[in-house]
């Protein structure tokens, strides 16, 4: 079971308002839309971690790779694709409205297919279902583990590597890897948490992928008995496919109508 963690920085939109505080802005007042700048990503267990920027390609009418433009963009947009197409299970933080949209719309525009299916964890999202946290942003979560912070960046950051800075762009690149480095940490802590995790294939094996299960009691479901288990090394708790419960038993319990 292949698991990706990735992470993306985008440009904001540039658009003509007239003041502070618009209740709607018309697709005629966007000067320049949102482009992904830079991503990195992470298979769950590797030391490597992946990353692409726009301007670390050149394309022939961009040699320097200093600008960003569309022909760097669907570059890194593209190998993002193919990474996607090897996975089971995407992670990120805030995935669901913000990082597989966001991926999906660049695939859209340059005209890619989908990849291969994968599911979707998202950490914020479990974060947000499971913890009444103060906070549930990766920069808190992650000082609450106790594994530090997020590096410090600012609009000026996103301005700076916008506009060629070599400097801020890897300091850019750098930020983002981290990320990475501090999702992965997140949901490996999350793990016994995470609702709908994917199991790896093939007999007892634990969503984390131990195999160091304990039984431990049953779970009780509408018509079901079902064997539960307790991973040693995760602490998740999981049941098997086989209904303890007697058929007699099972053809006489009444359902709840809804």
């Amino acid at each position: 079971m292949k698991r990706l963690h990735t992470d993306l920085e985008t440009t904001p939109i540039l658009a003509w308002v007239w003041n502070l505080y618009p209740n709607y802005i018309s697709i005629d007042q966007i000067e320049q839309d949102w482009m992904i700048l830079c991503w990195a990503s992470k298979w769950h267990g590797e030391e490597e971690v992946m990353y692409a920027a726009q301007w670390l390609e050149k394309d022939k009418s961009n040699e320097s790779g200093q600008k960003l433009n569309k022909a760097n963009e669907f570059a890194i947009v593209e190998k993002l694709w193919y990474l996607l197409n090897e996975a089971d299970i995407v992670v990120a933080h805030n995935a669901e409205k913000f990082d597989v949209k966001k991926i999906n719309a660049k695939f859209f525009e340059y005209g890619l297919t989908p990849p291969h299916p994968y599911k979707v964890v998202d950490t914020l999202k479990t974060s947000r279902k499971c913890f009444g946290l103060t906070s549930h942003k990766l920069d808190y979560i992650t000082q609450l583990k106790g594994y530090g912070h997020k590096l410090k960046t600012d609009f000026d950051t996103w301005l700076l590597a916008m506009s060629g800075d070599k400097e801020t762009r890897e300091h850019m690149l750098e930020y983002n890897i981290h990320d990475v480095v501090l999702l992965e940490d997140i949901y490996t802590d999350m793990i016994p948490w995470h609702k709908g995790h994917l199991i790896p294939a093939g007999g007892m094996t634990c969503k984390c992928g131990s195999t160091n299960l304990k039984k431990d009691g049953t779970t009780r479901l509408t018509a079901g008995l079902y064997q539960t288990y307790r991973c040693r090394d995760c602490g998740s708790w999981l049941r098997d496919s086989t209904n303890l419960m007697p058929k007699e038993t099972r053809t006489t319990t009444l359902r709840n109508i809804v």
